[in-house]
This record gives structure tokens, C-alpha cells and sequence, in this order.
């Protein structure tokens, strides 16, 4: 029956395999602080009990084993003080501690069972009833962590007292003490297996918060920066700042209408989220900040919302990643017989603003020309091809190879000098492809990074 089974009980219900290591990591490190301060007390306790007892009996022969309690105890205090770390696994050392609360209960049980003759008749039914209630209800706070160390120390140290009062108290008073103290024993440990069960439910709970925590945290990391979300967690708003040099690129498919009219709505959102997939990973892999996706476009910046002297080189380097992804999904879509999507990209570089602006739905945004002049270059450019402004190639022009276009009419803009990055340098990249940088373009990036005068007359996008 399923009520005979102690796993179903709510008391004995057992810890998830998941959280087992952290649970049992919690508890033994609460077992040690409360030992320590238990076997603290109970030396200090011991010594005053020794003091009292000595006022009405000679205890010289009982020195050594006087000796022996005080010793087992200030050892096993000086483990528990110094051995927390000593020992990695967490169900060893509750192990240990259990072997040695059961050598502490015995050597002051055993101890305590051959000083009962020493007390005076009229005191001594009452000390050992004090001693083990008082004892054993010290315990019970002391192992509230573990209820197997509870019983390892409690009955060693009992078991002698109740023995003596079964056998050697006066008349049958001892066998009804022993016989009353059952059901306080086993209240006691029950209460100290409750408070067990309450102690691992709150630091599962706590876990859990932990990870709730987490989660949201990972959340809003998803929509907003680092810097800006603990700016906005700490005072509950994000102030806008404005930024000298920053570079924004933005991307836009071609024929995306005539073809998305060709797909259902569930394939047309897998194809986005394929590409624009990729165009997260690209983003993360050279700083950038992604913005925001407006249907079929995707836009991000890079030097925010930290500053660096890079910003229009990383774009330019993911500009031509994303460029070749797609390149290589035109070739596979034209193999299958299939339409597939070509790419526009713009970049420019200049002075912007950025921030979270609103109370809801916050969402991390640019602002300025800079911004508009870069729509315009993507909307000026031609499908596979990356157009760039007059200010990103003052920045990279040294590094990659670059085709002016002269003076493009751009959209309420006027005429823009525009150029067409086809890729880097030769003499930069990996066997002169223009796809990957060499070693030497990436030592010149980190010179530019860390803020050293570039070899080459590089020039800095500050």
C-alpha cells in the first residue's frame, strides 16, 4: 500500500536528483557552524558540571576518564572548526560527522554512567533525567541538519543512562522514567526530522527563486545591454547618453515581399529566423549591440553602450560574414530550384544617441543622422553588395578594399559619397580571399583596440 511506502510521506519525501548536491552542500555547512557552537557549549557545560560535582565527591579517580570526555570533545570541535574544506564530497563528511557525533554521544554516556554512583541519592534519578532531556533536547537544535547525526549521538549517549535507570535506580521509578521517555524521544526526533524537512525546503525554494531569478535576468539580457539593464534594475531608469563615434549598420532583403507571398506564414518565419539567427551570432561574435528586427530588416551598432575604438571595423567584418552566409544560401537555393533572398547592407559611422526611452516594454534604441544616413545607404545600395559611407572608410580604408561609388542621391539626403566594401585587403587576409583576416590584420586590430599607434598609417575611429 502506498501509505506504507515512508518515500510518500511528507516528511520523508526525498530530495530532486538535480538539487541533491547543492542541498546536501547547504546542510553540511550549516551542521558544522551549529556543532561548533554546540560542542562549545557543551565543553564549557562539562567543566561546570565537573566544578559542582567535585564540591560533594573526590573525582581523582575518575581523572582519565574526565580527561578522555574533555579531549574526544576539544578533538572533534578542533575537526569541525578546521575540516569543513579538508573534505570535497559533501555526503562523505556527513558521514564523518555522523561517526563522530556517535563517539562523542558514547564516550560522555559511558563516561556519565560511571560518575551516577558518586551523586547523592536524593539527586540522582533527577541528574540523569536532566541530562538526558537537557542533552539530547541541545541535540536536537544542534542536528536540526542532519536527524541521522541526531540519532548517531543521542542514543550512544542515552542508551547507558537509560540503562542505569532500568537496572540501578531505586524501586520501579527508573523503569517508568525509561518507559515515559519513548514517546519524548521519538516526539523529539520527529520534530527534528520536521525541522529537517522545513530547512531543505527553503533552500529548495531558495534554488528555485535563484533560478526564477535567473531566468528573468536572462530575459531582459536578451533585450536589453548589460550596462543598461543594471542601470535600469538599480534605479529604475536608463538615462540616454550620447556617443561621438559609434558605427550603425543596417540590412534589408531583396524581393522579400514577392517571395514571402509564395510561403506559408510558419515557412516564412523559419526562414527568418534561420537567417536572422545567424545574424545574432555574427553580432555576439564581434561585439556588436543587435537593435531590433522590423520585418525582413535587421539593424545593429557597434561601440555601444561601451565605447571602443573598433566599431567600424567590427561591423565591417560582420557585414561581410553575413554577406557570405547569404551568398552561400543564394547558391543552395539556386541548386534546389528554389527563390531565395539576396541582401542589401549599409554602414555608417558618426555621433549618435542611444538609450531606453518609455515605461514599458523597454527596448534599447539609436537616434541621430548617423542613424537615418545609414537607412539611406542600405536603401541606396544593391542586392549582395555591403555600401558604405564617406566617414566608415576614412576608419577601415586601410585594412579593407573598398570601390567608391561618387555621389550617390540618397532619399531626403541629398547626394552622399558612397563606396562598396568588397572585402579586406589581400595582403590582410588568409591567402589573399578578402574573407578572413590574417595574423597581421589582427595584430593591427589590436593596436588600434588597446589605443597604440597602428603600423601602416592606420587611422583610428575614435
Amino acid at each position: 500500500m502506498k501509505i506504507l511506502n515512508p518515500k510518500t510521506w511528507p516528511l520523508f519525501q526525498p530530495i530532486p536528483n538535480e538539487h541533491r548536491g547543492h542541498v546536501k552542500k547547504v546542510l553540511v555547512h550549516e551542521l558544522f557552524w551549529n556543532v561548533r557552537l554546540a560542542l562549545a557549549g557543551l565543553i564549557a557545560a562539562m567543566i561546570l558540571y565537573y566544578w559542582l560535582l567535585s564540591q560533594e565527591t573526590d573525582l581523582t579517580r575518575y581523572r582519565m576518564l574526565m580527561i578522555t570526555q574533555t579531549v574526544a570533545c576539544s578533538l572533534i570541535l578542533l575537526y569541525f572548526i578546521f575540516a569543513e574544506n579538508v573534505i570535497q564530497q559533501s555526503i562523505r563528511k556527513l558521514r564523518v560527522a555522523g561517526f563522530l557525533a556517535s563517539i562523542t554521544g558514547g564516550v560522555l554516556g559511558i563516561g556519565f554512567f560511571f560518575q551516577i554512583s558518586e551523586i547523592h541519592d536524593p539527586y540522582r534519578i533527577a541528574t540523569v533525567m536532566a541530562l538526558i532531556v537537557g542533552v539530547s533536547g541541545a541535540a536536537s537544535f544542534t542536528f536540526t541538519v542532519s536527524p541521522i547525526a541526531f540519532l548517531s549521538f543521542s542514543l550512544p549517549f542515552a542508551l547507558p543512562l537509560f540503562f542505569w535507570l532500568w537496572v540501578s535506580a531505586p524501586g520501579e521509578a527508573g523503569k517508568v522514567l525509561v518507559i515515559m521517555a519513548i514517546p519524548y524521544f521519538n516526539s523529539i526526533f520527529f520534530l527534528v526530522l520536521r525541522e529537517y524537512r522545513r530547512r531543505v525546503n527553503l533552500i529548495l525554494t531558495e534554488l528555485r527563486l535563484k533560478k526564477e531569478q535567473e531566468r528573468s535576468e536572462s530575459l531582459l539580457l536578451n533585450i536589453l545591454p548589460r550596462d543598461i539593464a543594471e542601470e535600469l534594475k538599480n534605479s529604475g531608469r536608463a538615462e540616454a547618453r550620447e556617443y561621438g563615434q559609434a558605427t550603425v549598420l543596417f540590412s534589408d532583403f531583396v524581393g522579400f515581399t514577392r517571395i514571402a507571398e509564395k510561403l506559408s506564414p510558419r515557412e516564412l518565419i523559419d526562414e527568418l529566423d534561420k537567417c536572422f539567427g545567424y545574424f545574432d551570432q555574427v553580432t555576439e561574435k564581434y561585439r556588436l549591440e543587435k537593435l531590433k528586427t522590423i520585418g525582413d530588416s535587421f539593424m545593429c551598432a557597434g561601440g555601444i553602450p561601451r565605447a571602443n575604438r573598433t566599431h567600424a571595423i567590427d561591423c565591417c567584418l560582420a557585414a561581410l560574414e553575413i554577406q557570405a552566409f547569404m551568398n552561400q544560401m543564394k547558391e543552395i537555393k539556386h541548386q534546389q530550384g528554389l527563390d531565395y533572398w539576396e541582401l542589401r547592407l549599409g554602414i555608417n559611422s558618426g555621433p549618435l544617441v542611444a538609450g531606453v526611452v518609455g515605461h514599458k516594454k523597454f527596448a534599447y534604441d539609436v537616434w541621430g543622422d548617423t542613424v537615418n544616413t545609414a537607412s539611406r545607404l542600405e536603401s541606396s545600395g544593391l542586392p549582395g553588395k555591403i555600401n558604405i559611407s564617406l566617414t566608415t572608410y576614412e576608419a577601415i580604408k586601410h585594412l579593407f578594399d573598398c570601390e567608391h561609388r561618387g555621389q550617390v542621391e540618397a532619399k531626403n539626403k541629398g547626394g552622399i559619397d558612397m563606396y562598396f566594401l568588397n572585402g579586406i585587403l589581400p595582403a590582410l587576409s588568409v591567402k589573399g580571399e578578402g574573407r578572413v583576416p590574417s595574423e597581421e590584420f589582427r595584430r593591427i586590430y589590436k593596436s588600434i583596440m588597446r589605443g597604440r599607434n597602428p603600423p601602416y598609417g592606420v587611422t583610428l575611429s575614435t
